[in-house]
């Protein structure tokens, strides 16, 4: 039978597993006969690109996706920044804050005490002086 008959009809069987595949196809005897290793095979996608100087569409359209990511990305990190800057000023502000809270409270405490002391003296002057004239009432 002839070579390319049986190359033909190798390739043709219904059944895959029967069916030659591509690797098998190419060691067939009446395609090594015509086919030639010294010819270049088709350059692949990306040699294409750096043959043509320019990225082809698919490439420049993911650079400028990139590239909208990159800058998306460089604003959130600029506005995280500004908000933690904020946070920040705000949590010193809440602390002076509570700083002054606090000393008000201890001034507070003070007085608080001082007008103890002070309602004490009144209240033994008058049980002094309600003692010494029971004529004077206290107000």
């Amino acid at each position: 039978m002839d070579t390319y008959h049986d190359c033909i009809k190798s390739l043709c069987k219904k059944a895959p597993e029967k069916r030659l595949t591509a690797a098998q196809a190419m060691q067939h005897a009446f395609v090594r006969k015509f086919f030639s290793p010294a010819v270049p095979a088709a350059p692949a996608k990306k040699e294409l690109q750096e043959d043509a100087g320019r990225p082809s569409v698919e490439a420049r359209h993911l650079a400028r996706e990139n590239e909208i990511l990159e800058n998306e990305k460089m604003e959130l990190v600029l506005a995280k920044s500004r908000k933690e800057t904020e946070l920040f000023n705000l949590t010193n502000e809440l602390e002076d804050r509570v700083a002054d809270l606090k000393k008000e409270q201890n001034l507070l405490r003070e007085v608080q005490e001082k007008l103890r002391e002070l309602q004490d003296m009144e209240q033994k002057q008058r049980e002094e002086l309600g003692e010494a004239d029971p004529s004077i009432r206290p107000l």
